[in-house]
């Protein structure tokens, strides 16, 4: 025991290894039960590891020392183990654990201790600070209650939860808000177009609006290429698939072959601007030249010489 646990101190009567005895600690004088196969394994004093035992008394003190607006109604039992409090400030009681109340993780006040009180008047002011464009329009209760309002861009009501109206993003205006999928399936194709527009500016829609599970045609403005896709996907940002086909080899090779046929591709294709391992069907000659030149009909350069050399 000296040797494993040389600060703890035997002050009980030794039974056998699994019944516990009275320790104390030499170093804070902390005493405690514990078993001494417990102890001949390392474990040492609760108190000064902080898993110290708590009873009634010592842990009204400790709760003085966290939140002294906070106070124990019932006695403490255990840690894990829910009792009551009171709060000094607005004599809110309430139910929780005490350990809880002790490393704040769980509700360690009262229900309005950490949240700013509103009035009719304070509320519709605080509302405007943080989102300007919204009018409130119904009668404020309470923080997750409805209230309703209205945008002063459309005229247009809804009724969000008063506290998403104290964020910089809160639930907007159905017609300005970007997610909800209810107002799509209302209104018009020419709003849903717009909208498309503003995100995906290189899209243009070629159908009707109807729902936003189903499959809308497009086209795209840079590159002509035509495809269908779900109305939900043109909501965010969304890629041209004809960008991503026209970067692949096997298209390359294709437009090549209308150009040059007789050359032959043999390196890895890594985009139109980069240098390709190329092959001259005709005379064999290998050499690396840009996409983009291949592209524009600048075919084997052996070639080019002896057609210079035939005509000089």
């Amino acid at each position: 025991m000296k040797t494993v646990n040389p600060s703890i101190i035997i002050t009980g009567i030794f039974t056998n290894q699994k019944e516990k005895v009275e320790c104390r600690c030499g170093t804070c004088g902390y005493e405690w039960p514990a078993r001494p196969d417990h102890l001949l394994t390392g474990v040492g004093c609760p108190k000064c590891a902080k898993r110290e035992k708590y009873t009634d008394e010592s842990y009204r003190g400790k709760l003085r020392q966290v939140n002294p607006n906070i106070i124990l109604v019932s006695p403490y039992e255990k840690s894990s183990k829910k009792a009551l409090f009171r709060c000094r400030v607005c004599d809110t009681e309430w139910m929780a654990y005490p350990s809880a109340i002790l490393n704040k993780t769980g509700r360690s006040g009262c229900h309005g201790q950490d949240k700013i009180r509103f009035s009719q008047k304070t509320f519709p002011e605080t509302v405007e600070e943080v989102n300007k464009g919204i009018t409130i329009k119904g009668k404020y209760r309470a923080s997750r209650h409805r209230i309703e309002c209205e945008c002063s861009a459309c005229r247009r009501d809804w009724e969000p939860t008063t506290e998403s109206l104290l964020k910089k993003q809160p639930d907007i205006c159905r017609l300005h808000g970007k997610n909800n999928h209810a107002f799509y399936e209302r209104y018009s194709t020419e709003i849903f177009t717009k909208e498309v527009a503003m995100i995906n500016p290189h899209i243009m829609i070629l159908g009707e609006h109807k729902r936003l599970t189903d499959k809308m045609p497009c086209r795209c403005r840079i590159c002509g290429a035509e495809w269908s896709v779900r109305e939900t996907y043109l909501l965010k940002k969304y890629r041209c698939p004809g960008h991503e086909m026209r970067s692949t080899k096997a298209y390359f090779e294709k437009e090549l072959s209308a150009v040059l046929p007789n050359i032959i591709v043999t390196g890895e294709y890594r985009g139109i601007n980069n240098p390709v391992a190329c092959k001259c069907g005709v005379c064999g000659y290998e050499w690396t030249q840009k996409a983009s030149s291949l592209k524009r009909g600048k075919g084997c350069p052996e070639c080019r010489k002896k057609k210079i050399v035939k005509a000089v």
